[in-house]
Formats: C-alpha cells, sequence, structure tokens
C-alpha cells in the first residue's frame, strides 16, 4: 500500500502535465480554410488597383516546387496576391483546385507547382507541364 500512495498522489500531477503545449500534438496542416473560399467568389481575382477579373489568368510552365511543402499550390507570377485559382492540364484532361501564391517574375516565366498537384493532375514528377491558371 505504501507503493501506490506516492503513485495515486502524483497522478494529477501528470494529468495536468498533458495540458502542456510539449506533449499536444500539432494540428495537420490545411490548405485555405473553407471560410476564406467561401467569402471569395469562385473564379474572382482582385487585382492590385481593387478591380475584380475572372477567367483565364494565362498558361505557364510549371515544375516540381519544395517537395517538403504539403498542400496543393502553385507558385507563379500569373498573380500578384494568395488567392484559390485552378490549374488545367490538356496534357492529361484533368483541372484541379488549387492555392496561387505569387513569385516575382515576368507573367511569361516559370511556375512551380506542388507535388501533391502534381500527383493529383497525373504529371510526372521530372517534366516541365504546361497548365492553364484561372481564378
Amino acid at each position: 500500500m505504501m507503493i501506490l500512495r506516492p503513485l495515486l498522489l502524483s497522478a494529477p500531477l501528470f494529468l495536468a502535465a498533458c495540458n502542456l503545449p510539449i506533449f499536444q500534438a500539432d494540428p495537420a496542416p490545411t490548405g485555405l480554410p473553407a471560410a476564406r473560399i467561401a467569402e471569395e467568389p469562385a473564379g474572382m481575382v482582385e487585382q492590385a488597383d481593387g478591380a475584380v477579373q475572372s477567367g483565364q489568368l494565362g498558361s505557364t510552365l510549371a515544375t516540381l516546387g519544395a517537395a517538403t511543402e504539403a498542400g496543393l499550390w502553385l507558385k507563379t507570377p500569373l498573380v500578384t496576391k494568395r488567392q484559390p485559382g485552378e490549374v488545367y492540364s490538356a496534357q492529361t484532361g484533368k483541372r484541379l483546385a488549387v492555392d496561387l501564391i505569387p513569385i516575382e517574375g515576368p507573367a511569361t516565366g516559370g511556375s512551380r507547382l506542388s507535388l501533391q498537384a502534381m500527383q493529383q493532375l497525373g504529371l510526372s514528377l521530372t517534366s516541365l507541364a504546361e497548365v492553364d491558371v484561372s481564378a
């Protein structure tokens, strides 16, 4: 009985320690929050001057982006601010909703597509893939 007493007395301390941030798992990274998607109408892009544009943004040659960055995204000079969008591969006939992330460079410059997006579009990870980008 003497051995159990210290264990029983320390049990509340152990349980309280479970609420410390070091013992809690980080939430899994997700794409765009649902509330953000609902706030921005599909196919609408807000330009730097405040005007709203919809439709095709252009075509770009995309290579594999950083494989360690999870999610469905396209880093491209075709946009000036982060926004939801869509890419289409004529090569595979597949279309995919992605997060469009701006990068510096001319609009004719290349883009980087996430590993997950390339896989879902059915594209070779070692190729230059032409994709049509719309918002």
